[in-house]
C-alpha cells in the first residue's frame, strides 16, 4: 500500500514525532506519483465532533471514521469538508453551500443539498463503492452496473467534471430490465450524463456479462451533450453469448450514442462485440416532434477490433468526425462465433422507405455530412467503409484492405484513399459508386486521386453526376472501370488505370443506358482491351443518348470492341491497338490516332451499323486499307472524311 505523501508525513509527526527522520526525497520522488494510484490510508479512530456543530463559512478535515450510523446530518452555510485520512460512512450529509473532497465519498454516504466538490475531477476506486472485480455473479455484475453508473450521476451532481478510473477489470450486467415498461438497451447501459468526461487508463476494462439478449450496450450515451470518453477497454461477449433463442442476436453494443450531441470519443479500445463496437443514432424518427438526432460527434485515435457485425454503425445524425482510428477483423467469423452481415469496418446506413401510397421517400433517419478520414482498416470480412443510406459523406485519405462504397448517396467523396487489397479481398470492387437503377437518389458525389490496387475490379459507377478523376487504378483482374447500369451527366478523366494481368481490361461498359457521359485524358494500358462497350443504349428511347471517349492514351495489347450500341463517340484517342465495331448507331470517330503492330485494320466495321461517321483518323499501318467496312454493312451508312493510312 503506497502513501500520498502528506498523509505519511502525518502518520509519521503523529508517531515518532521525536525522531528527526529526513523524508524530504522520498516526498519528492512520492509527489511524482499520479494521485489516482493511491489507496488512502484511512483512520479508524471515531469521530467525536458533530458536523451540525460546524461554524458556518468554515472548513473541517476529516481526520477520523465518523460513523452516521444512517442518520442524516445538516451542515450550516458554506461549509466545506476536507480529507485529513479518515472517512464519513454510513449515512447522509444535506449541505447549504459549500464543498466536500471527493476522497470523502463512498457508497454509504448520501450527499444532498447544494454542495460542489472540491475539485472538479473525481479518482474512482473501486472498493469504495461495491465495484468487485473478476468473475462474479449476475446480481454483483448488475450492481456494478449500478454503482458505476451511480458514481458518474453523483460527480455531475456535486459539479465535478471529469471522473477517473485508474485501474479496474470488471463485468457488467447490462441485459436486466430494470427501468420502466420497455428494455431499451442504452437505458439499461452504463450511462454517462451530459458534461461529463469519463477518463480510462489502459489498465481499465469494462466487461460485458455474458448474456442471451439480441440488443443490449455496455455504455451508453442517451439524450445527453458535452461527454467525452476518453481511453479504456470495452469487451463484448459475442464468444460466450448466448444465442440459442435464435435471430440474427446483431445489436450487442459496446458503446451507444443515442442521441448524443457535442460528444468526443478518443482512445477508447472495443473488442469482441455481439453486435456493433459503437452504434451511433437518434432518438424517435426524423418525422417526429421529439426526434433527437446524433451530431457534433467525433471518434478518434480509437480501436475497434472483432466486432460480430459492425466496428462503426451511423444510421441516424450529422456533423460526425470519424478520424485516425484503427478498424480491425469487423464480422470475421471465430471459433465460437459466426459474424453477421453487413461485417463493414463502417456502415453509414439511415433507414428510409417509399410511400406505398405517394411513391414519395419516408426518411425515418438521416446521416449526413460526416467525414471518415485519416483511418486503417484491416480484415474486414465485408466491405471497409460503406455509405449505404447517407449524404455528404466524405472519406479520405484512409489505408484500408477492403473496398470503399457509396450506394444511395448525395454529395459524397470518396478521395486520397489508399486501397490495397489482399487474398481475401481481391475478388471484389475497390470502390463502388452508386447502385444498379437508382439514377435518382444518387448524384452530385466524387471519387478522386484514390490508389486502387489488386482488385477485381478498380471501380464500379452508376447513377448520375458523378466526378471520377485523377486516380490510380492497378494491377486489377477483370475490369478498371466498370459502368453496368444507367449512368448520366458524369465526368471520367485524369485516372491512369494499368494492370499486367492476363485478360484485364481498362473501361468496360455494358448493358447500360449512358447520356452525358465523358471519359477523357486518362492514360489505359492494360494486357487485354483499353475498351468493351457491349449493349450500351440499346434499349427504346435510348436512341438519341450520347457519351464520349476522348483524349485517353491507350497501350493494351489487345483490340478494343463496341458492339451493339449507339451514341458512342470516339475522338482524339492515342491508342496502340485497332477498334472493332459491331452493329452501331449514330457513333462517331474522330481525329483518333492509331498506331498497329500487325496488318489488320485500324477501325474495322462488322455486322450491320447505320449513321457511322469516321472523320479525320489517322492509322499507321502497313496494311494501306487501314479502315474496313465489311461486306454485311451499307456503306452508305458511313461517312467517311480525312482519315489517314500511314506506313
Amino acid at each position: 500500500m503506497k502513501l500520498q505523501p502528506a498523509y505519511l508525513i502525518l502518520l509519521l509527526t503523529a508517531f515518532v514525532a521525536c525522531q528527526k527522520t529526513d523524508i524530504s526525497e522520498k516526498t519528492k520522488q512520492e509527489a511524482l506519483v499520479d494521485e489516482s494510484t493511491i489507496v488512502h490510508l484511512r483512520s479508524t479512530t471515531p469521530c467525536t465532533i458533530d458536523l451540525e456543530t460546524i461554524p458556518a463559512n468554515s472548513s473541517y478535515v476529516v481526520d477520523c471514521l465518523l460513523d452516521l450510523g444512517g442518520q442524516t446530518a445538516h451542515l450550516a452555510q458554506n461549509v466545506n469538508l476536507d480529507f485529513g485520512g479518515g472517512d464519513i460512512i454510513n449515512g447522509t450529509v444535506i449541505y447549504n453551500g459549500g464543498t466536500i473532497d471527493g476522497k470523502l465519498l463512498n457508497l454509504s454516504l448520501s450527499i444532498e443539498g447544494t454542495v460542489s466538490l472540491k475539485s472538479p475531477g473525481f479518482d474512482l476506486v473501486a472498493s469504495r463503492w461495491d465495484i468487485l472485480e473478476g468473475t462474479v455473479t449476475s446480481n454483483q455484475a448488475l450492481a456494478n452496473r449500478d454503482n458505476t453508473e451511480h458514481v458518474l450521476k453523483l460527480v455531475k451532481q456535486l459539479q465535478g467534471d471529469t471522473l477517473k478510473i485508474n485501474q479496474l477489470d470488471a463485468f457488467f450486467e447490462i441485459s436486466k430490465h430494470t427501468e420502466g415498461p420497455n428494455f431499451y438497451a442504452s437505458v439499461e447501459a452504463i450511462n454517462i450524463p451530459s458534461g461529463l468526461t469519463l477518463s480510462m487508463t489502459d489498465q481499465v476494462h469494462l466487461r460485458v456479462f455474458p448474456n442471451d439478449r439480441e440488443r443490449c450496450s455496455l455504455l451508453a450515451i442517451r439524450d445527453a451533450s458535452q461527454v467525452s470518453i476518453l481511453g479504456g477497454n470495452l469487451h463484448g461477449d459475442r464468444d460466450t453469448h448466448d444465442y440459442s433463442s435464435g435471430g440474427t442476436h446483431e445489436w450487442g453494443h459496446l458503446l451507444e450514442l443515442h442521441a448524443a450531441v457535442d460528444v468526443l470519443v478518443s482512445g477508447l479500445k472495443m473488442y469482441d462485440a455481439t453486435g456493433d463496437g459503437m452504434d451511433i443514432h437518434s432518438l424517435n424518427f426524423t418525422f417526429s416532434p421529439d426526434y433527437k438526432p446524433s451530431r457534433n460527434i467525433t471518434v478518434t485515435n480509437c480501436l475497434f477490433d472483432n466486432s460480430r457485425r459492425n466496428n462503426l454503425s451511423i444510421t441516424d445524425g450529422y456533423d460526425m468526425l470519424i478520424d485516425g482510428n484503427t478498424f480491425l477483423n469487423a464480422g470475421k467469423n471465430t471459433s465460437l462465433s459466426q459474424g453477421t452481415k453487413p461485417k463493414y469496418a463502417i456502415d453509414v446506413e439511415a433507414y428510409r422507405e417509399r410511400s406505398e401510397t405517394t411513391g414519395e421517400l419516408i426518411f425515418y433517419e438521416k446521416a449526413y455530412n460526416i467525414t471518415i478520414s485519416n483511418n486503417i482498416e484491416k480484415g474486414s470480412a465485408g466491405r471497409s467503409f460503406a455509405v449505404v443510406i447517407g449524404d455528404y459523406v466524405t472519406i479520405d485519405n484512409n489505408l484500408v484492405e477492403n473496398g470503399i462504397d457509396y450506394r444511395y448517396s448525395i454529395g459524397s467523396k470518396i478521395i486520397n484513399n489508399t486501397i490495397t487489397a489482399t487474398p481475401e479481398s481481391s475478388g471484389s470492387t475497390g470502390i463502388g459508386g452508386g447502385k444498379p437503377g437508382n439514377i435518382v437518389t444518387s448524384y452530385n458525389n466524387e471519387i478522386s486521386r484514390n490508389t486502387v490496387s489488386g482488385f477485381a475490379t478498380g471501380i464500379t459507377l452508376y447513377g448520375r453526376q458523378n466526378r471520377v478523376f485523377l486516380n490510380q487504378i492497378l494491377d486489377f483482374v477483370d475490369n478498371g472501370i466498370f459502368i453496368p447500369d444507367e449512368t448520366k451527366d458524369s465526368n471520367i478523366y485524369a485516372n491512369t488505370i494499368r494492370s499486367t494481368v492476363a485478360g484485364s481490361v481498362g473501361v468496360f461498359i455494358h448493358t447500360a443506358s449512358l447520356k452525358d457521359v465523358g471519359i477523357y485524358n486518362s492514360t489505359i494500358e492494360t494486357s487485354s482491351s483499353a475498351f468493351i462497350v457491349v449493349q450500351v443504349n440499346s434499349a427504346v428511347g435510348e436512341e438519341n443518348n450520347t457519351f464520349h471517349i476522348t483524349n485517353n492514351n491507350t497501350n493494351s495489347s489487345n483490340k478494343s470492341e463496341i458492339s451493339n450500341s449507339s451514341g458512342v463517340i470516339i475522338d482524339r484517342n492515342t491508342m496502340q491497338s485497332r477498334i472493332r465495331s459491331i452493329n452501331l448507331n449514330k457513333s462517331k470517330f474522330l481525329d483518333n490516332s492509331i498506331t498497329l503492330s500487325d496488318t489488320q485494320a485500324g477501325l474495322d466495321f462488322e455486322g450491320a451499323s447505320t449513321a457511322i461517321t469516321v472523320y479525320r483518323n489517322t492509322i499507321y499501318s502497313s496494311n494501306l486499307n487501314c479502315i474496313q467496312i465489311d461486306s454485311t454493312n451499307d456503306p452508305n451508312e458511313f461517312d467517311l472524311i480525312g482519315n489517314s493510312c500511314l506506313n
